[in-house]
Formats: structure tokens, C-alpha cells, sequence
């Protein structure tokens, strides 16, 4: 997939022990995919859908699952979403790229969420802006931006995923369809290792409370 990868990643400030070059160049390469953007604030024309809403529990926690988020799915058109949905988004802007568009939700002013659109007219992937969108896992165990990532290790049934681009790669989590990438800025020197290391995938000791979740999104914005 190629998108424009979240600042957050582009700024985080990488190890500077172990494998410090690999670890900018791969951030570097993901940058490079999404070509020349430019942001322009576009709230959504279209009618709204006279399908019923599906409902949104409240503003502190919005459910983000591998189906979408409220009455956002992933493989909708992007032309059939609502310019607003109560209690989840109030405003919406588009950012384009050379070979994606990115649509940004807000609701009072605060980015929530956000669509990634590579070519297709659809929703291909849906990334978590805000910790007030929230992943469910069982015994009602909830998981969000900020959460130490080692929440993320102990959901049942989740795998490590190795993604490289051109002989560099980095690890990342899936479970039940959402996709989890820990914040770079904090990393030990012990995980860092494994990090960019293809043939030892970190493990749940390997995590320090430090270090947090950066990204949860329905796929990768790359």
C-alpha cells in the first residue's frame, strides 16, 4: 500500500545505537511513496445515504474494528460518506497526493481518525488520530493511542508481521484485523535490535512501559 506514513514516524527521534542509518532510511523510503501532497480543507458534499447510521457509543470511546468505525467501513465509497455523524466526526478535510488521497475526521476540532484512499474511490484503510478511538479486545480490555504497547502483545491471538521495502523492514503487530506499530521515539536498546532485525521478533519482555503505541489503523498507511 502507499500513503503518506504519519508525522509522527517521520519526526520520532530514531535509536541512535543499534542500526540508527537502517531505521532512517526505511522511515525515509515510506515517505518517499506518498510523492507531493498538498493539504486543502474540503468538508464532504455528497447526500447523506438514507441507510440507517449504525450507532456510535459515545465521544470518549469510538470503536475502531477491522470492519471501520461507526458508519465508516473499509471498502465504502468515499463519495457515500456522510459530511458528519453525530457524536463521531463534525467536519471533514481531504489531503491529496501524488498517488493517494488522505481524508482527515474531526469532531470539535480534534482529528480522530483518518481514511486512506490509494486510487481506488474507496476506503482502503482506516488510522486512529486520537485515543479517544479505542480498540476492544476481551474481558471488555480496551487499547488505544499512548497505551504502553505492551497492552497490545497481551491481546490474545496476536502475531508479529515483518514489512520491509527494499532490504530494510521493521516488525509490526496484527490482531483480528487491526494493525499495531509502536512509537519510535523511546526505544531500548535491546528492542531496537530486534526491531529491525528480520530473524528475532521482539517479544513482550523486550517492551519497557516507555514505550507506547504509535499506530492502530485497519491496514498501514504505506
Amino acid at each position: 500500500m502507499k500513503n503518506k506514513v504519519y508525522e509522527r514516524f517521520l519526526h520520532a527521534a530514531m535509536p541512535k545505537v543499534i542500526f540508527p542509518s537502517m531505521a532512517m532510511a526505511f522511515l525515509l523510503l515510506i515517505a518517499s511513496c506518498s510523492g507531493k501532497s498538498g493539504k486543502e480543507t474540503d468538508t464532504l458534499t455528497v447526500e447523506p445515504d438514507p441507510t440507517p447510521e449504525l450507532p456510535v457509543e459515545t465521544i470518549a470511546d469510538a470503536q475502531l474494528t477491522a470492519r471501520g468505525i461507526g458508519p465508516v467501513r473499509i471498502h465504502s465509497r468515499i463519495v457515500d460518506l456522510r459530511p458528519k455523524v453525530e457524536n463521531l466526526y463534525d467536519s471533514v478535510a481531504r489531503e491529496s497526493g501524488y498517488e493517494s488521497n488522505t481524508y482527515h475526521f474531526y469532531l470539535d476540532g480534534e482529528q480522530r481518525f483518518s481514511v486512506y484512499e490509494f486510487g481506488s474511490g474507496m476506503v482502503d484503510v482506516i488510522g486512529v488520530e486520537d485515543s479517544s478511538v479505542i480498540v476492544r479486545g476481551a474481558g471488555n480490555k480496551t487499547v488505544r493511542l499512548g497505551d504502553p504497547f505492551s497492552k497490545v502483545l497481551e491481546l490474545e491471538g496476536v502475531t508479529p508481521q515483518w514489512e520491509s521495502a527494499d532490504d530494510e523492514g521493521m516488525w509490526v503487530w496484527s490482531w483480528e484485523g487491526i494493525w499495531f506499530v509502536p512509537d519510535q521515539s523511546r526505544l531500548p536498546d535491546t528492542l531496537a535490535h530486534k526491531l529491525y532485525n528480520q530473524n528475532v521478533a521482539p517479544r513482550l519482555s523486550d517492551f519497557t512501559p516507555e514505550v507506547t503505541i504509535g499506530y492502530i489503523g485497519t491496514g498501514l498507511p504505506w
